[in-house]
C-alpha cells in the first residue's frame, strides 16, 4: 500500500510539473518583431517608374479623347513627379510608393474616360512585394501637398520631364498600338 501511494504521488508530481512552462532567463532587452520591408534596388524602381509612365501616357490619351475630368490625372502627375525626385535622391522605395499611387490614379482616369486598362499595366508579382507595405493613399496624398487637380490643364501638357530612361514618351507602345 505504501508503494502504491508513493507511486501515485510521484505520478501526480510528474504531471503537475509537466504543465508548467520552463522559465528561461532573458539576457538583455527583448526585441519586438519588426515588419520586414522589402528594399528595392534603383534598377527595380526605374522599371516600376517606367511602367507607371506608360500607364500615365495612356491615361492622358484617354483624357484627350473623352474629356472626363475627375482631378485624378493631376494628382497622378504630381505623384509621379515626386517619385522622380525620390529616384534622383536614391530613395527607391519612396519612389515606388508614389509611382504606385500615380498608376492607381491613372487607372481611375482611364476607367472614367471609358478607356481600356490592359492587364500588363497591373502590378506584377515583383512589384507587389514592394507595394504591400506601402503607406496609405491618404498619407501619400498628404506628402504631395496641394496640387493643381484641374485635369484640363494637364490634358495637352508635355509630360516628357517625367521620363528618366532613354526612351521618349512618343516611343511608348500602349496595348492598342501594334
Amino acid at each position: 500500500m505504501k508503494h502504491a501511494a508513493f507511486l501515485m504521488a510521484m505520478i501526480i508530481t510528474l504531471f503537475a510539473s509537466a504543465q508548467k512552462p520552463h522559465h528561461r532567463p532573458v539576457k538583455g532587452p527583448v526585441k519586438k518583431a519588426v515588419k520586414a520591408h522589402h528594399r528595392a534596388s534603383m534598377k527595380q524602381a526605374y522599371k516600376f517608374f517606367k511602367r507607371t509612365n506608360i500607364a500615365l501616357f495612356a491615361a492622358q490619351k484617354a483624357l484627350k479623347k473623352n474629356h472626363v475630368y475627375t482631378g485624378d490625372f493631376g494628382k497622378a502627375v504630381a505623384h509621379q513627379r515626386l517619385a522622380k525626385k525620390y529616384l534622383n535622391a536614391h530613395k527607391p522605395n519612396k519612389a515606388i510608393y508614389h509611382s504606385k499611387r500615380a498608376r492607381e490614379l491613372a487607372k481611375k482616369v482611364i476607367a472614367a474616360n471609358k478607356g481600356n486598362w490592359p492587364e500588363n499595366y497591373d502590378f506584377d508579382n515583383e512589384e507587389m512585394t514592394f507595394i504591400k507595405d506601402a503607406p496609405s493613399d491618404a498619407e501619400l496624398d498628404k506628402e504631395i501637398g496641394k496640387v493643381n487637380t484641374n485635369d484640363k490643364d494637364y490634358e495637352n501638357e508635355d509630360l516628357s520631364e517625367l521620363e528618366v530612361l532613354e526612351m521618349s514618351p512618343a516611343d511608348y507602345k500602349t496595348s492598342d498600338q501594334k
